[in-house]
């Protein structure tokens, strides 16, 4: 699991770029980037999903690669570490939670899930944060290190200012 202050720094990292972003294309935060945003999140889940493959009970095809579900991972982490910005969600006071090893991949979605369902009904801080414990859980469930995590993420955050400098 990530330490808070790991999340701090992506949060922090995330700031910078929704902050570019923003002042780029002249965009106020209102609800309806904060819906974007959502969606957001919830397309780059399926994607991690669709990538992960275990689902695909009619197909033999393997699971992608660890470097290409890593990816897909921290796309999640953009949008779900900008929505907690947004709510005003103080990383520094995550609290530690244990990983069930016995849930399936299939119920830690799920759970995913049912927790954007709720947050979504009601934007609180105390949704936001079960969505991301449940969110977080699959880096439990992938074994990503907290290296990996840093990585991976600094290395998306300078695609991602270099598209914005490209106009994407």
């Amino acid at each position: 699991m990530l330490k808070p202050e790991i999340l701090h720094f992506l949060a922090q990292q995330q700031r910078r770029l929704d902050d570019f972003i923003y002042k780029k294309k002249n965009i106020k935060f209102d609800s309806t980037i904060s819906n974007k945003k959502i969606i957001a999140f919830f397309v780059e889940l399926g994607e991690f999903i669709n990538e992960e493959k275990s689902f695909k009970f009619w197909s033999q095809k393997p699971s992608s690669e660890r470097s290409v579900l890593l990816e897909e991972y921290i796309d999640g982490i953009h949008f779900i570490v900008s929505i907690g910005n947004e709510v005003g969600y103080n990383f520094l006071e995550y609290p530690a939670a244990t990983f069930n090893k016995n849930l399936s991949i299939e119920i830690i979605y799920f759970n995913i899930i049912q927790s954007l369902a709720s947050y979504i009904l009601d934007k609180t801080v105390f949704n936001y944060q079960n969505l991301l414990r449940d969110f977080l859980t699959i880096s439990q469930a992938f074994d990503f290190t907290e290296e990996e995590i840093i990585g991976a993420y600094n290395k998306k955050n300078k695609i991602n200012f270099n598209r914005q400098e490209e106009n994407y």
